[in-house]
């Protein structure tokens, strides 16, 4: 099975892929990887800002489906993968041509991803409430900046888990996914 995961910044989609990988051996693949491996090897500093503009301006250049079909020429499919970060339903249509394709939306309340990401603090996050709203906003579309639009994406889900507790209660309900 091939399971695609999206949600907004802070929801727990990391933690979702990393109990897929542990408890059920899947691969893991990652939207955000891809481009923090092309800034590296560009020498860009990996902060938000910059890793958004980088994914923009590489789908501006080589088409929407970039960072997918990237992804896609690494995958079999006959294996089990977990493909974090969908934000743009362009990205979602390369892996819908998969008949065990399956979009797993990760939700969690503006509070708690609020806490999560002052607790996370990666480089370039401005850590404050209206940072917070901006880095949100634009990764749910509300600007065309970066392209970036998971907010429709999340309405192509298959499935929902709601993560507002711990990661105990987050590995529980994967096990009732997987089931």
């Amino acid at each position: 099975m091939i399971i695609g995961i999206t949600g907004p910044i802070c929801a727990g989609k990391n933690c979702v892929s990393k109990i897929l990988e542990t408890e059920y051996n899947y691969q893991p693949q990652s939207f955000g990887k891809e481009v923090r491996v092309e800034a590296n090897a560009r020498s860009i500093e990996t902060t938000r800002e910059n890793l958004q503009n980088l994914g923009a301006k590489l789908k501006d250049e080589f088409g929407k489906d970039y960072w997918s079909k990237r992804i896609v020429s690494r995958i079999a499919r006959e294996e089990n993968y977990v493909i974090d970060g969908f934000r743009s339903t362009d990205e979602i249509s390369q892996f819908k041509s998969f008949d065990n394709f399956v979009l797993l939306g990760v939700s969690a309340s503006f509070e708690t991803r609020f806490k999560r990401y002052l607790k996370r603090a990666r480089p370039g996050d401005v850590l404050t409430l209206e940072g917070f709203r901006k880095a949100d906003a634009i990764d749910r579309g509300e600007s065309n900046l970066t392209g970036s639009e998971s907010d429709l994406v999340y309405k192509s889900i298959d499935y929902e888990i709601s993560n507002e507790r711990d990661i105990g209660s987050l590995s529980f309900k994967m096990e009732a996914f997987m089931d």
